[in-house]
């Protein structure tokens, strides 16, 4: 079960009917950017009063009432088979089958999607629920559309970090999370071990139920009813039990046991407490528990999280925020869905996936621009997006302030998501950071020298790593020595040098790879490749010399060079061979050797 987008309806800022994108291409890190008031924490709210009952933002422009203020989630179901048949009969999946191909029709960028259903429905600041179709309610299918809200309300656990939140105290960090609590494998446990003990014959439970059954009846109602007959406890609440099982009282010991407690922080030699705390030190250490208790979950429970927070950089100091951004990107790389809003724009230089929600407001109206980080810089979007120089400075006064407070961190900045792959396995105690292209590592080397050149010191554990371009500008390095580039010397040895050092032919990251593992991969590469690529000559490479690194060490001629570099153009190649790249503990040894950063 998926999110994929969300309609609004006369909610908050947003008049009409308004569709914004959220969780596709298969992206689960997704951060809406967008000037003030352009309806960003909107979106979270909406979702809030959808999921966990918030109170309703009607629109104050619009003069509709509450029938007309509505929140639908569209949501993406991979297979049908998973519904409920005490839910939907054959004809409710027959209904939604329809509604889910007007969904398809009516939101083109869902098209890509040709499994499962699209589920969708309405629900209106008056308690109405109806099927949406990706533009309007449905009529005449509202048990349905009730069905369908409560399918998806318990199908994901919605957790929402507002701005605002000010958490000054253990409760505030309970009253957020009690339903992830309430998911976690510790109340499993507590439950397994209650069903075990026995009380005069009895389960634990039963014995409870009835203690309160009695008290309820003997000394509540019966001395209610002496004061007036007609007193009474029997309506039972819609969705309540009328008896406690074991699983719910695990869980209110679990909650019970949190709330006694304050999460703290050892600084100075004593813990501090959370209401000692500052806001930036209360704002990371709730995310920090946040993502614990998400990942405490069981596994069935934790694939319904959605994680939704407003500016996780408020409050947090320069070298923290790329740390604070990358503890959501770790979490949605687990597969929990984690979307943001955000000011801070430094995210979407780190080419390391993600969608990147763009909400406009000018004369014309809302524009919603959604596009993948790694094309959010395209010509085709760029006029739209006047960020660049913006998420520059973002990300390099962040990564500054960083590596000069923690002078034993290494971080290397490098020209794409390919060279991101290779050296992560080669160095995972660094913090690689991929870029688009030789470019603009260089625009943002050029920007970091500027800024340090005054200074006696500048941080030397930042290294901009490139590829050897004779034709491409030549820059002069200070002593700092922060430019490197991969370039091969008059022997044909690999080495990675200063910029200007033995300007050498043309070189990538690809020649200094371990011929056997690098055969390996291409191979792979090949057999798994949905595009048409030469097998046969892939099929006839070996490896012939080996003390030469990356190609040079299968002894091909010049045709056989040029057919090496269109299967290396091949849609997706380039990164598939990176990826299968399995490089043996000898192999990574050697290569740390030639890049001794």
């Amino acid at each position: 079960m998926e999110l994929a987008s969300v309609a609004l309806r006369n909610y908050k800022c947003y008049s009409s009917t308004e569709i914004i994108p959220l969780f596709y291409n298969g992206e689960k890190y997704v951060g809406l950017i967008g000037e003030n008031g352009v309806g960003k924490s909107a979106v979270f709210q909406a979702l809030c009063t959808f999921f966990n009952g918030r109170e309703w933002i009607r629109n104050k422009v619009s003069k509709a009432g509450a029938s007309a203020c509505g929140v639908a989630p569209i949501v993406h179901c991979a297979d049908e088979s998973q519904l409920p048949k005490n839910l939907f009969s054959p004809d409710d999946i027959k209904i939604l089958r329809k509604n889910s191909a007007a969904i398809r029709k009516n939101l083109k960028s869902l098209a890509e999607r040709h499994d499962g259903l699209y589920l969708s429905c309405m629900l209106t600041q008056d308690d109405a629920v109806k099927l949406f179709d990706g533009r309007q309610s449905v009529e005449s299918q509202d048990s349905l559309a009730k069905n369908l809200k409560e399918y998806l309300k318990a199908s994901i656990k919605y957790v929402h970090i507002s701005a605002e939140e000010d958490i000054d105290d253990s409760a505030s960090i309970n009253s957020e999370t009690t339903e992830l609590i309430k998911g976690s494998g510790v109340v499993g446990e507590i439950t397994k071990v209650l069903k075990t003990l026995d009380v005069s014959g009895k389960g634990i439970a039963d014995v409870i139920n009835d203690t309160v059954v009695s008290y309820l009846k003997d000394d509540v109602i019966k001395k209610l009813q002496e004061v007036d007959p007609e007193y009474d406890y029997k309506n039972l609440r819609q969705g309540a039990r009328s008896k406690l099982s074991e699983k719910n009282i695990s869980e209110l010991a679990t909650q019970a046991l949190f709330g006694n407690r304050e999460l703290t922080k050892k600084s100075g030699g004593r813990d501090i407490g959370l209401s000692e705390m500052s806001s930036g030190q209360r704002r990371r250490a709730f995310l920090d528990f946040i993502i614990v208790m998400i990942n405490n979950l069981e596994p069935r429970e934790r694939i319904k999280v959605i994680l939704s927070i407003d500016e996780p950089e408020i409050s947090v100091d320069a070298g923290s925020r790329i740390q604070q951004f990358d503890k959501l990107r770790d979490l949605a790389k687990s597969g929990v869905n984690v979307a943001f809003t955000t000011h801070w724009y430094g995210w979407i230089t780190q080419l390391t996936g993600g969608n990147a929600i763009l909400i406009k407001e000018d004369d014309n109206g809302r524009q919603v621009i959604p596009n993948s980080v790694e094309l959010f810089l395209e010509k085709d979007t760029q006029q739209k997006v006047p960020y660049e120089m913006r998420m520059m400075f973002d990300f390099l006064s962040s990564l500054g302030a960083w590596a000069e407070s923690d002078a034993a961190k290494r971080f290397v900045l490098c020209e794409g998501i390919t060279d991101y792959i290779y050296l992560s396995k080669h160095f995972d105690q660094y913090k690689i950071i991929p870029l688009r292209g030789r470019d603009e590592v260089v625009r943002l080397y050029k920007i970091f020298s500027d800024y340090y050149f005054r200074f006696d010191k500048k941080p030397s554990n930042i290294i901009f790593l490139i590829d050897t371009d004779p034709e491409s500008e030549r820059l002069e390095v200070n002593k700092f020595k922060n430019l490197r580039r991969i370039s091969r010397d008059s022997s044909g040895t690999m080495k990675v040098v200063e910029n200007n050092d033995n300007y050498s032919e043309k070189c990538a990251i690809e020649d200094t790879l371990c011929p056997h593992p690098f055969l390996a991969a291409i191979k792979k590469a090949a057999a798994d490749s949905q595009q048409p690529v030469d097998t046969n000559f892939i099929d006839s490479l070996a490896v012939k010399y080996s003390d030469q690194l990356g190609p040079r060490a299968f002894g091909i001629d010049e045709v056989e060079k040029q057919k090496l570099k269109s299967f290396f153009k091949t849609e997706g190649i380039k990164k598939a061979v990176a990826e299968s790249y399995e490089p043996s503990a000898e192999d990574i040894a050697a290569f740390k050797q030639l890049f001794s950063f």
